[in-house]
């Protein structure tokens, strides 16, 4: 079963839906999960948004500065689907 997950910003918090189950972001990030999602996000990144991650002092920071440039609108797609291999699927930026 792929993970489907959607961020998004309302007032001065991030939110987290993952296969809807909604969590604060600081709350996602305590989960056992949120590291191999963090992890996958990083390495779609690092593959096909070269140009976004440099400059990154780790990988939380430069999957940090993607979200917050591409997935804090709430909409009816999902930000991200990762497979249960791990690998994203697909991201849904919203420029």
């Amino acid at each position: 079963m792929a993970l489907t997950i959607e961020f998004w910003k309302q007032g001065e918090n991030i939110y987290v839906e993952l296969n809807k189950n909604i969590y604060k972001l600081h709350e996602f990030l305590k989960k056992n999960e949120s590291q191999v999602i963090i992890d996958s996000i990083y390495n779609k990144i690092i593959k096909d948004f070269t140009d976004e991650a440099r400059g990154g002092k780790n990988k939380f920071e430069v999957v940090g500065k993607f979200i917050k440039n591409h997935f804090l609108k709430k909409d009816n797609l999902f930000d991200v689907v990762i497979l249960d291999d791990g690998k994203v699927v697909k991201f849904n930026l919203e420029d």
